[in-house]
């Protein structure tokens, strides 16, 4: 007698949780933009000669606090909304 036996699982569930964490670990949570965490590590992928130079923008929303503080979070969350899309429009898409 010969036969074969097997045991099927699926794990799609875990896969799209698996990209849910892979995707908000490099995201800001507000923004959706990349965030630190992604910057540093592809600074170390990019950290090659065919790659360099490298330019990083790094902004400040000038006055943010007062804003936060005269028009409440939710007016300068959609400030921070407001720029992160600006800066995305001013770059390529892809690397």
């Amino acid at each position: 007698m010969a036969g074969v036996q097997g045991v099927l699982t699926d794990i799609t569930d875990r896969k799209k949780a698996e990209e849910k964490i892979i995707y908000m670990s490099f995201h800001d949570n507000l923004t959706g933009r990349y965030n630190r965490y992604y910057l540093e590590a592809e600074i170390k992928r990019l950290y090659v000669g065919r790659q360099l130079p490298i330019s990083i923008i790094i902004a400040d929303v000038n006055g943010l606090k007062l804003i936060n503080d005269t028009y409440g979070h939710v007016t300068g969350n959609e400030m921070l909304k407001c720029a992160a899309n600006m800066m995305r429009k001013a770059c390529r898409q892809s690397v």
